[in-house]
């Protein structure tokens, strides 16, 4: 019985495995450059994303956002980003409205601001 308990408990983990890797879709972002990654995702709905890019050679200064499930992806950059302006954190609640906090190197101040059309204005 040992010998079978100890047999089996491997192929229940591997099939277990199998399974819950199989549900892992990967979704096509649209990466500026190439060290270009997500970094905090935030999902206020089943269809709806947003994600800082972020790249290791410079501060986080665009969000990707995604509306239709992550079918497609947008990244935009805020106009208040500057070179001395960054991104600092995001707060989305929905497909349109999301807060952004805002960091200026140069001055050591930062700010908030919100959108209400997906970051159009």
């Amino acid at each position: 019985m040992k010998k079978i308990v100890q047999l089996a408990l491997p192929a229940f983990f591997c099939i277990a495995n199998n399974n819950i890797s199989a549900q892992w879709i990967k979704e096509n972002a649209n990466y500026q450059a190439p060290k270009d990654f997500m970094r905090n995702i935030y999902v206020p709905s089943a269809a709806v994303a947003w994600a800082f890019i972020n790249n290791p050679t410079k501060p986080p200064v665009s969000y990707d956002r995604t509306i239709n499930g992550g079918k497609t992806w947008t990244v935009s950059t805020p106009p208040m980003i500057n070179n001395h302006t960054f991104l600092f954190s995001l707060f989305p609640i929905s497909a349109s409205t999301s807060w952004i906090f805002t960091f200026n190197a140069a001055a050591g101040t930062g700010a908030i601001y919100k959108t209400a059309d997906g970051g159009s204005s």
